[in-house]
């Protein structure tokens, strides 16, 4: 994500990351140290109506945080988005939906909406 560029350039140089920048240096994963399985990709609609959560292994969830609706697609089977999987993957919904508070809260980021991202948040 474009919040890694800084950390990444920062690595680069050999000069620190500061604590309050968001993202991660991308150098390992480019020189073969790390795989990037635990990286995710985060996007939100200006307003933070919708928030979205792609896995490095291809599952992207989207939530949308006014209705408390829950899309979930398995990108390598479905590009384009058409087959809406979260009623049968309830625990994938779930753990992404962790995946992704977690990932708010290392990044002290907040959503303006309502919906918390777990199944339970409503």
């Amino acid at each position: 994500q474009h919040v890694d560029i800084t950390p990444t350039i920062l690595d680069l140089v050999g000069a620190t990351v500061p604590d309050q920048a968001q993202g991660h240096s991308i150098v390992p994963i480019l020189r073969g140290d790390d795989d990037g399985s635990d990286r995710m990709a985060v996007t939100t609609v200006g307003d933070d109506s919708q928030t979205s959560i792609v896995m490095a292994d291809g599952w992207k969830l989207i939530l949308n945080r006014v209705d408390g609706t829950r899309e979930l697609y398995y990108l390598p089977d479905d590009p384009d988005e058409v087959q809406n999987l979260a009623a049968d993957q309830p625990g994938r919904v779930s753990a992404m939906g962790q995946s992704l508070d977690a990932w708010a809260a290392a990044n002290r980021v907040t959503f303006a909406a309502g919906a918390r991202s777990d199944t339970n948040g409503g």
